[in-house]
């Protein structure tokens, strides 16, 4: 599972998955920015391929592209952290 809402992905236990800290929808970056994506998409399979134990949550380092805080303006949100 390639995930952006962690709490989310740790509730559901998955047999194993990546985090990436992008805004809902957008796990693998912007539509058609293929370079991130693909980089995005190997590191999850690398993970995916290598996971000894199963419920692993490995946090990806990727940023999103924009100093915007996305999660503070999130409807509902009460800022980073939700």
């Amino acid at each position: 599972m390639i995930a952006s809402a962690r709490d989310i992905t740790e509730s559901v236990k998955p047999p194993r998955a990546v985090f990436v800290d992008y805004p809902l929808g957008h796990q693998t970056g912007l539509p058609g920015n293929v370079e991130s994506q693909r980089a995005i998409l190997r590191s999850a399979l690398d993970v995916f391929q290598n996971a000894r134990e199963p419920g692993v949550i490995v946090d990806l380092p990727f940023r999103w592209h924009e100093d915007f805080d996305f999660r503070a303006a999130a409807p509902g949100s009460s800022g980073p952290g939700g």
